[in-house]
């Protein structure tokens, strides 16, 4: 497939570049119009051999860098970098998931209640759109408390496995006061 789509990019780079040189004693009106249609078959070679290169290639739509040099390793389990490739076609913004059951009551007063439901509706919005928790690129956690820290890692972990989309914990007020926790999320596809 490779030297296929060289052999393609290369004869029409090489076509219109022999076209220009044939045309070098022409008027100059007709040697501007060959010049840039020389330049547009190079070009036109040139792309039809990258399309033809990295159509047999199939990539990660989402690459976790979780190692920067220079950086400190992450702290707990996320990545310092989420990479969208070009190849994903959609990019979806997940709205905070918090606590309420979906007849609009807090499930409870503990963190973990709150988180593993907060995770469950990610899931369950993940799975209405056609992704999976493999689809994270990032998620942002609003927390009450730093004493919840543990308790919610806890429900990431038992949530996530071994996915570790990157991550921004903020220790903040919400506008329930009953609220632990609050999570939006990144996802594509």
């Amino acid at each position: 497939m490779q030297s296929v789509a060289l052999g393609a990019g290369l004869a029409g780079a090489i076509g219109g570049f022999v076209v220009l040189s044939l045309m070098q004693g022409a008027a100059d009106g007709a040697q501007n119009a060959t010049i840039v249609g020389a330049v547009a078959g190079g070009i036109s070679g040139i792309a039809t051999s990258l399309l033809l290169l990295s159509a047999g290639q199939k990539k990660e739509v989402i690459e976790r860098i979780k190692s920067i040099q220079g950086v400190v390793k992450p702290l707990a389990k996320y990545s310092h970098v989420a990479k969208v490739n070009n190849s994903a076609k959609n990019i979806f913004y997940i709205s905070g998931q918090t606590g309420h059951a979906i007849d609009g009551s807090l499930v409870g007063d503990s963190i973990e209640e709150q988180a593993d439901l907060c995770f469950s509706n990610i899931k369950a919005t993940l799975i209405q759109l056609g992704l999976t928790i493999n689809d994270l690129v990032k998620i942002t956690v609003y927390l009450t408390s730093r004493d919840d820290l543990s308790t919610y890692r806890s429900a990431r972990d038992r949530a996530f496995g071994d996915i570790e989309p990157a991550s921004t914990l903020i220790i903040t007020e919400l506008v329930d006061p009953d609220m632990c926790i609050e999570i939006e999320a990144i996802a594509a596809k």
